[in-house]
């Protein structure tokens, strides 16, 4: 999974808004309300195995499009986020600075976390940076400027970099599976080539044996 791949599919959900009950979940319009019910929570659950349904969703929502991105592969999604999906901000930035993944400097693909002064309380995926702007998807928020952590919708926003109220900046370890079957395939192939030689050191040793034994 890359960064470009992240940022089509978190895309690809503008426009959806949150649902009064658990109805219509995948619809994008259908069932409109403000109680918290999205397909993206229900996905998170089944995942997590506990239900999340009813939850503020801004974080769900970004480990979801991490999950799709990866080819709904939960061990890709869990490494790129470094350990695990999160629904909690805090929880998913406190997992980036433990990984000394943490910035000040947005990169397209990084996930971007907010204050409200107090606590880490929104979060978004970066889509674009400029010299004065960053720009990102957002889940539960709104079309409204600013910072918006519990609008109800998926929408695109922008922000001034110089923004007090942006925390920091989670980067991804978009090579993080690639890593680790590299390594998978060089701990295979370093056995294959000690059971050769092994093998090999055998059979050299029994000629040698044959050969060089004297009565």
């Amino acid at each position: 999974m890359e960064a470009i791949e992240l940022i089509t599919t978190a895309k690809k959900f503008i426009g959806y808004l949150e649902k009064e009950s658990d109805k219509n979940l995948t619809d994008f319009r259908a069932n409109a309300g403000d109680k918290n019910f999205t397909w993206f929570s229900e996905v998170y659950s089944k995942l997590m195995r506990y239900n999340v349904q009813g939850a503020y969703w801004c974080a769900i929502y970004v480990s979801i499009m991490f999950y799709i991105a990866s080819g709904k592969n939960f061990y890709k999604a869990k490494a790129a986020l470094c350990g695990n999906l999160f629904a909690s901000c805090t929880a998913g930035a406190g997992r980036f600075r433990k990984a000394g993944r943490l910035h000040k400097n947005p990169h397209p693909g990084d996930v971007i976390f907010f204050t409200d002064g107090k606590r880490i309380c929104h979060t978004g995926i970066v889509t674009e940076v400029d010299k004065e702007r960053v720009y990102t998807m957002e889940g539960n928020t709104s079309s409204d400027p600013g910072i918006v952590r519990n609008g109800g919708s998926v929408n695109d926003k922008n922000y001034l970099l110089t923004n007090n109220r942006i925390y920091g900046y989670g980067r991804p370890v978009y090579d993080a599976w690639k890593q680790t079957q590299i390594l998978n395939n060089m701990g295979t192939w370093m056995i294959g080539m000690i059971t050769f030689a092994a093998a090999v050191g055998f059979i050299f040793l029994c000629w040698y044996m044959a050969n060089n034994t004297h009565e």
